[in-house]
Formats: structure tokens, C-alpha cells, sequence
């Protein structure tokens, strides 16, 4: 092979011996590489069972109660809605959190609905109501509706979300795709006409 006689057999000067001894170092180091560094574990995200629902009329600030209070690192997520047009939504709590709007506010002025998602992730400690707030005017049957989750993210969550009008006979779903594993999907839905 255009060796020297014998090159080949010199133990520590033939390139096939320094092969043979190198490749078992190389895969010994990459397998040792997996365990002093291993990829970042994947989030588990695990919904509670604990949640907030009220509805009321002619407020400007409704509280929910929680059935089992929310406590620190803990998200909570809220759809809150009215069926009264030109007001401006928040969402706070007992800790006096404040919760950070999931998109624009949805307008379903077809069937007189405006409601909006707010979030806040993972709780500096417990909280016992979570409070929808308007500016504007009192609102036409307030409604806020809460659950919480263990194992979200604490910075950029979110991955999207839609919106969409549905009529009187069909329910339909909106069009955000989840870009990741180990998604929490938070949805809410409000009718009008007390259909």
C-alpha cells in the first residue's frame, strides 16, 4: 500500500494500529459525554384538578373562589368574557398577581360575546380568588373560568392560539397547532342566546 516493508506491522507507527487503538477511546468518550452531559430532560406538564367558575350580572369586577387554592410555581390560566362590548379586560388575584392577556380580545359581536385568555406562570405563592376586571361600564354577565397546571414553563409558554365564531348549530374549533411536546392546551368557549 505504498508502505515501507513491514510498516504495517510496526506496533505504534502503522496507521491501521493507531486506528485499532483510537476508535475505542473515540466511542468510550462519547458514551461518557451522554452522561456529563445530557440533553435537557423534557417538561411534564401535569394539570391540577383545582379550579375557579362564577358568572354574575351587571358588575365591573367579579372574584372567583378556588375549589383547592393554587400555590407557588403553579400556572393558572383564565378565559373571562361579557356580553358587553367596549370594555377593557384584567385578570388579578388574592396576591395581587397580575395576569398577562393570551391575545387581542375576542370580539363575537354575531352573538354579542367578547372574551380574551389571560395567564400567569408559576405562582410566587397561594392564592385563594382570582378576579376578572372591566373598565368601561359594568358588564352584562361577567364570567371568568380558571384551572391550573404543574410543570409549565415560567418564561414565553405560550406557543399560539386562535379564535373562532361558531353559529347557533355548530360547535368549531380554532386552528393553533402546538409547535412542541409536552403542551398544555387551555381552551374556553362562551355562548350566547342561552343556547
Amino acid at each position: 500500500h505504498g508502505w515501507p516493508d513491514g510498516w504495517q506491522d510496526v506496533p505504534g507507527r502503522s496507521p491501521n494500529h493507531a486506528m485499532r487503538k483510537l476508535l475505542p477511546l473515540l466511542l468510550l468518550l462519547l458514551l461518557l459525554s451522554a452522561f456529563l452531559f445530557p440533553s435537557p430532560a423534557q417538561a411534564v406538564i401535569v394539570p391540577t384538578t383545582k379550579t375557579c367558575s362564577v358568572q354574575t350580572d351587571n358588575v365591573s369586577s367579579l372574584a372567583c373562589t378556588w375549589s383547592t387554592a393554587p400555590v407557588a410555581g403553579e400556572a393558572v390560566s383564565c378565559n373571562v368574557g361579557t356580553f358587553s362590548s367596549g370594555r377593557t379586560f384584567s385578570v388579578t388575584d388574592s396576591a395581587t398577581n397580575t395576569y398577562t392577556a393570551e391575545g387581542a380580545q375576542f370580539n363575537g359581536v354575531a352573538l354579542g360575546i367578547f372574551m380574551q385568555n389571560f395567564y400567569f406562570l408559576n405562582l410566587p405563592g397561594t392564592i385563594t380568588t382570582t378576579t376578572f376586571n372591566i373598565t368601561g361600564g359594568v358588564g352584562s354577565f361577567l364570567n371568568i373560568q380558571c384551572d391550573t397546571a404543574n410543570g409549565v414553563k415560567t418564561s414565553a409558554a405560550s406557543d399560539g392560539h386562535s379564535t373562532v365564531n361558531g353559529s347557533s348549530v355548530n360547535v368549531v374549533t380554532g386552528s393553533s397547532m402546538t409547535t412542541t411536546g409536552a403542551d398544555w392546551v387551555f381552551c374556553g368557549a362562551q355562548s350566547g342566546g342561552g343556547t
